[in-house]
């Protein structure tokens, strides 16, 4: 819960968020009014909530981000 309260956003990486753990964070998250990013191929328990979403596989979008940034 510290976490949450303290992040000023989060990011999701490769998750459905059907596990309702995750899901949960993403909910608290969007409920504090904190941008939710996700980068995942497909759909998500969460996209309603998302501020914005890469569908895109995550690990190929990370590699690309680290080479934009390098």
């Amino acid at each position: 819960d510290e976490a949450v309260r303290n992040c000023d956003a989060l990011l999701v990486i490769g998750s459905s968020l059907i596990v309702m753990s995750g899901y949960r964070i993403v909910k608290k998250v969007h409920e504090m009014g904190k941008p939710v990013i996700a980068i995942n191929r497909g759909i998500t328990r969460a996209d309603d909530l998302l501020s914005f979403k890469v569908n895109k596989d995550c690990i190929q979008t990370i590699e690309d981000v680290e080479a934009t940034l390098s």
